[in-house]
């Protein structure tokens, strides 16, 4: 079922969304170092499949990388901005 309101949602929610993205990757990398550990790789994997299942899709498959690079170079613009201002 695509997500009916995605563009209002990663515009106000984009930073989170991408934060939450980026920990689960940051957590798979992490549980890979793990290979000793039997426990870990299943945690991997269900953490891998979080991540997938988190992606924003806009009902045809097509993810919302170029929506989500734009507002995390409009944050950046933001943050360079006001660091000027002081």
């Amino acid at each position: 079922m695509p997500f009916a309101n995605r563009e209002e949602f990663l515009e106000q929610q984009g930073d989170v969304y991408l934060g939450v993205l980026n920990a689960l990757h940051r957590m798979e990398g992490e549980l890979e170092k793990l290979k000793g550990a039997e426990e870990a790789q299943p945690l991997r994997r269900r953490t891998g499949m979080v991540r997938e299942q988190l992606k924003i899709s806009d009902g045809v498959g097509r993810q919302e990388h170029g929506f989500l690079a734009g507002a995390a170079q409009r944050a950046a613009d933001e943050h360079a901005f006001t660091s000027h201002a002081d």
